[in-house]
Parts: C-alpha cells; sequence; structure tokens
C-alpha cells in the first residue's frame, strides 16, 4: 500500500514538473499563430446568388448579440470566413469573386475598429490573436499573389486594426521567430508614463510609452489588466506633449 502511495506520488511530481516546463517553454517562444485557414467548401461562395442572403443572414446575427466582447469576436469570425472564400476562389482563379469576398473582408474588419473605438471592454486579448492570424493568412496569400491590390488593401486594413486592438489592451505582439510554417509572437505591455522636463520656453509634459514583457498564454484575456509586475524592457515615446505649471522636473 505505501509503495503504491509512494508511485502516485511520484508520477504527481512528474507530471506538475511537465507542466512547469510546458509553461516555461511557452513563456519563452511565445504564442503560436498558424494560418489554418483551410479553403471554403461550403455551398455558398462569392459567386453563388444566393451570396448576398448569406453575408445578411450574418449581419442579422450580429443585430441580435448584445454582450460586446461576443460582437466583436463574431465579426472577427466573420472575417475569417471571408479569408476562406478568397483562398478557395483565388485557388480557382475566380478573381472577380475572390475579390468581392476582400471588399467584405475590408468592410468588416473597418466596422470592428469603429466599435472598438467606442467600446469598454476589457477581454480583447483573444479577438487581437484572431487578427494576427488574418495577417499570416493574408501574407501567404500575397506571397503567392504578390499583385493582388485587394489583397494588399485588406492586408493594411489588417494592421489598422491590430493598430485599434493595442489602444484597447495595452499589449503589442512582436514576432518572435517562424519554425514549421508556425508563427511565434511575444507579448509586451504598453504603459504611458508622464515625465515633466524643464526647457527655455517652460516646462512641458511628456507622455513616454513603456514597453514591458508578458508572459501570455494563447487565448489568455487577462494581460490587459493592472495589478501584474512584468519585467522591464525597452521604452520609446509617444510625443504627445502637453503644457506644465510648476518648475519641478521628474
Amino acid at each position: 500500500m505505501r509503495k503504491r502511495i509512494g508511485w502516485m506520488a511520484c508520477l504527481c511530481m512528474l507530471a506538475l514538473l511537465c507542466m512547469a516546463g510546458a509553461a516555461a517553454a511557452q513563456e519563452e517562444n511565445g504564442t503560436e499563430i498558424v494560418d489554418d485557414v483551410q479553403p471554403y467548401n461550403g455551398p455558398i461562395g462569392p459567386g453563388n446568388p444566393l451570396y448576398g442572403l448569406k453575408i445578411a443572414f450574418e449581419d442579422l446575427d450580429l443585430t441580435f448579440t448584445a454582450n460586446e466582447t461576443e460582437y466583436i469576436n463574431k465579426q472577427l469570425k466573420h472575417s475569417r470566413l471571408r479569408l476562406s472564400e478568397v483562398r478557395k476562389e483565388l485557388q480557382q482563379n475566380n478573381t472577380e469573386a475572390a475579390e468581392r469576398a476582400l471588399a467584405l473582408y475590408m468592410h468588416s474588419t473597418n466596422a470592428t475598429r469603429l466599435r472598438l473605438t467606442a467600446s469598454n471592454e476589457t477581454g480583447l486579448l483573444h479577438a487581437q490573436e484572431m487578427v494576427l492570424k488574418h495577417q499570416l493568412v493574408l501574407e501567404n496569400l500575397l506571397a503567392t499573389h504578390p499583385n493582388s491590390t485587394g489583397l494588399a488593401r485588406a492586408y493594411n486594413n489588417s494592421l489598422a486594426l491590430e493598430q485599434k486592438f493595442q489602444e484597447k489592451t495595452q499589449v503589442r505582439f512582436e514576432r518572435l521567430a517562424e519554425k514549421n510554417q508556425a508563427t511565434f509572437m511575444k507579448a509586451v505591455r504598453l504603459e504611458i508614463k508622464q515625465q515633466e522636463r524643464t526647457e527655455n520656453k517652460g516646462n512641458q509634459t511628456l507622455q513616454v510609452q513603456e514597453t514591458k514583457n508578458v508572459p501570455v498564454k494563447a487565448g489568455a484575456d487577462n494581460a490587459n489588466k493592472t495589478g501584474q509586475t512584468p519585467a522591464a524592457g525597452t521604452k520609446g515615446t509617444q510625443g504627445t506633449v502637453k503644457s506644465g505649471k510648476n518648475g519641478n522636473t521628474t
């Protein structure tokens, strides 16, 4: 009996060590972003006469979605579906249908960006990772179709959307490496600190943007909350200058 308990304790310790090692490796390697968008295989693609009705039903579903985070996630899922349709149409050299899906992708990303502007939600880190996946898909499509202006515009739209997410989450994902067709990203926190300096024309207050490493697991939404103390990283100025009143320099 004692031997059995001893073996069970050893197995539990081994499992804990494996879990700790996996967590440490994930923190070191970053979040894995993969292009897992398959070509669309449904019955109603961009070239189908019922495609407009399909989009209308998607919009109707959004209308009845009250939760803000769920609404944004649904918008991004629709954007992902547009990319799946684009990939299918480009494979079949249906340029016109692909451009139609790309136009709707850009419309969806623009709507998401406007939604974020008025949103006060904080659980958006998973959605931000979805945008990074969209960018990887668009990069791969551009590699095989470098002359597509629609793909280039869609990629720029995705970059603008990512920037809006950064403003909301105060987290930026930096590319670390690419291994086995997967891209690894590291999350860094963006913190705004105010500093005052004295110049000939008086005091000025500068907003300084400081980045810090944040150990974020894939799909986690708590990295943009306060109270964490990650390791210090690099610093840079955001460029906003405000007038100061006193003569102290911090």
